[in-house]
């Protein structure tokens, strides 16, 4: 077992081992934005909420709040019910009671009121760039038990939001109430499953990355190899606001680097498939396939609808490409290629909303293993297929050497005491070196040769081998093999005896065999 595979067989058992880990029960959250919520512009300077009932302020859904280059007050009505089913589930619950929370997601400065109460500042929100000072993504406040009432309770947020690099379509993500406990742990509550397929991306990159530099055919290896990387890469965009804190403006540039990455993932998918299935189109396919998905990715509003489109778009060219080639030409290899980037699109459409989730590469893990496993297939059959050509070249080789062998009016030239003498193939028995010249042996005659035993064996067709440093026999003209003592002994027509060396012993035997 090599290195590679051994690396292989422990990554699986740690990955199986790490899904299979029983994952603590999620903290208790409740969720704001079906609420009352009305919003205001905060145009002054004070510090304070406001009243609410001024002509600046309008009742908003929640996907309507919008901080980005302004400063607003939102308040949000926070039902009794709700915030009594926390204290019961934390006087009830097995972990014994638990401190609750304000959680306020999103590209934004805040300040949290609750009650009229300040309990927590992400930042400060101001009028101009220059005032604010920016905060975290994701924050969460602590809420005394103390503030909270028996009715009529309110949860005032101060917002600005001036220093993003993109202008979002819903730039406040969650706000919500439930037990305090650090704000990651609710943007990604499969992180577990994410770093285990992070890990699979990681590995296959590294494995086809070893297989580039092995193989002669580089282009499939590179682009496995690629599609690990943008995987990879992609999926650590996606997990790194579950793994650290940052402030609101890198979230843009998250953004970006998630889009890229998706684009990267599907016009790599794009033109595996074009090199597979394309055939003599499949430049065309990749160019047109390129700015297809280019040009919707651009087109869409929303990042997230931006980043699936680049994965989607590409796949959905791959399908139709894959159809128009088994309409001119059915092979089994096709439909199942057809069959699974089919059903990558079916699972895409009820499963829209989430896709970009840890869900997608979930998905795109189980693409990846069918097209390695597919190219593993082909990559074997090509193989045994090269093998079986060269092994019937090589016995089309030997017979037409044994043909021009058994050829009785085959000759040879031989330079002999200053003459060139004509001397029948099929006459030779053995040629033996004898300092500067070669004895040439035949059933009738002998010569004296000039010129080395190597260069003599290079004129002599394939019957003739080499059985001792000194020897060269036509194998022929061999009557038998005999031992001698730990060498051997052939015999040759009538009388002649030749050495066969210890060394070459095994391989003269088995070419007296297959003659």
């Amino acid at each position: 077992m090599d290195t590679l595979e051994l690396h292989w067989r422990v990554f699986i058992l740690v990955a199986l081992s790490m899904i299979c880990i029983d994952v603590n029960a999620q903290p208790s959250l409740f969720s704001l934005h079906n609420q009352f919520i009305v919003q205001c512009s905060g145009d002054n300077d004070e510090l304070t909420p406001p009243d609410f009932s001024g002509a600046d302020c309008k009742q908003v859904e929640f996907g309507d709040i919008d901080p980005q280059n302004a400063m607003i007050w939102v308040k949000f009505s926070v039902p009794q019910k709700s915030i009594d089913a926390l204290i019961k589930e934390s006087t009830d619950g097995e972990r014994g009671g638990f401190p609750l929370g304000v959680f306020v997601m999103g590209k934004t400065a805040s300040r949290i009121f609750f009650n009229g109460t300040l309990i927590g500042e992400n930042g400060t929100p101001a009028k101009s760039k220059q005032q604010e000072l920016v905060g975290v993504m994701d924050y969460v406040a602590y809420l005394p038990e103390g503030l909270v009432l028996s009715a009529n309770n309110e949860l005032i947020i101060h917002m600005s939001s001036h220093h993003g690099l993109l202008t979002l379509r819903q730039p406040v993500h969650f706000v919500g109430i439930g037990e305090f406990f650090d704000s990651k742990s609710f943007v990604q509550q499969t992180m577990h499953l994410g770093l285990v397929l992070l890990g699979v991306f990681v590995l296959s990159a590294f494995y086809f990355g070893n297989l580039l530099v092995r193989l002669k055919d580089k282009i499939s290896p590179l682009l496995f190899m690629l599609m690990s990387v943008f995987a990879a890469g992609q999926l650590l965009a996606e997990l790194s606001r579950g793994l650290f804190d940052y402030h609101y403006p890198s979230h843009d540039i998250r953004l970006i680097i998630v889009v890229f990455f998706g684009i990267c993932v599907g016009l790599s998918l794009l033109a595996h498939i074009c090199v597979k299935v394309g055939r003599q189109y499949s430049v065309h396919w990749f160019y047109g396939g390129a700015l297809v998905t280019l040009g919707s990715v651009f087109a869409v509003v929303g990042f997230d609808a931006k980043a699936t489109l680049a994965v989607i778009v590409p796949i959905c060219i791959s399908s139709l490409m894959v159809s128009l080639q088994m309409r001119r030409e059915f092979s089994q290899n096709g439909l199942r290629y057809l069959f699974v980037l089919v059903g990558f699109i079916v699972i895409f459409f009820p499963t829209f909303r989430y896709f970009h989730e840890i869900l997608f590469y979930v998905i795109l893990a189980i693409l990846y293993l069918f097209l390695f496993a597919q190219h593993a297939l082909e990559y074997a059959r090509e193989s045994e297929a090269l093998q079986d050509e060269r092994a019937l070249r090589a016995k089309l080789e030997l017979r037409i050497e044994q043909t021009k062998s058994q050829d009785s009016s085959q000759t040879i030239n031989i330079e002999s005491a200053g003459k060139i003498e004509k001397v029948l193939v099929a006459d030779i028995l053995y040629c033996q070196a004898n300092g500067d010249y070669v004895d040439v042996i035949t059933s009738k005659s002998a010569f004296l040769a000039s010129g080395s035993l190597k260069k003599m064996l290079e004129c002599l067709p394939s019957s003739f081998i080499k059985v001792h440093r000194s020897y060269v026999v036509n194998l022929n003209q061999v009557n038998a093999l005999q031992r001698d003592n730990d060498n051997g002994l052939l015999l040759l027509g009538s009388e002649h005896r030749v050495p066969v060396s210890r060394r070459m012993l095994p391989s003269v035997r088995e070419s007296i065999s297959a003659s």
